[in-house]
Order: structure tokens, then C-alpha cells, then sequence
């Protein structure tokens, strides 16, 4: 089974943050997720390397750019439903937005 790498990425950009965030607050999960995602990089960059050759590197970092880009679109676009929600949820019960 293979993943376009484009989608594989967003793995990548939302653990990555997210092992910093754990391990600012001392989280006991920190070295699992980094684990994992060290593992992700180590055997997505082998496979690459392995069917694209040494040259293919770059492009994997800008797909995890492009994927990080992704995250924040994404985020953005939930923090933003969710403030629909609230404001319809108080129109709904009778309170003010």
C-alpha cells in the first residue's frame, strides 16, 4: 500500500508540533510520539531515496511545508466552524452572539 507523499506529510506536520508542545509541558507521551515520528522520517526518507535516489530529499521538505501549510489552513478553517457553531448554538437557545 503507498500513500502520495502529500498526504503522508501531514502526518509529519502535526507531530512534529505536537512533540514540542508535549514535551513543553514535561508529557509523559513525548518520547512515544517523537519515536514514532522519527521512525515515519527514517523509513519514508529510505523508501524515497531507495525508488528516486538521493536528489528526491529537498522535495520531501517541501512537501512537509506544503502539508504544515495544510495544517494551518485546516485549523483555521475549524476554529472558524466552531465560532459559526457557538454563535448558532446561542441564536438557537435565545442568548446573544
Amino acid at each position: 500500500m503507498c500513500l502520495p507523499i502529500d498526504l503522508a506529510e501531514l502526518l509529519h506536520a502535526t507531530l512534529g508540533p505536537l512533540s514540542e508542545v508535549l514535551d513543553r509541558e514535561d508529557h509523559p507521551w513525548t518520547p512515544m510520539v517523537r519515536k514514532v515520528l522519527s521512525e515515519y522520517s527514517r523509513e519514508r526518507n529510505q523508501i524515497m531515496i531507495d525508488r528516486h535516489g538521493e536528489q528526491v530529499l529537498p522535495e520531501i521538505a517541501h512537501q512537509t511545508f506544503l502539508a504544515s501549510e495544510r495544517v494551518c489552513l485546516l485549523t483555521h478553517y475549524a476554529l472558524q466552524e466552531e465560532g459559526d457553531f457557538i454563535r448558532w448554538r446561542e441564536e438557537v437557545e435565545g442568548g446573544t452572539a
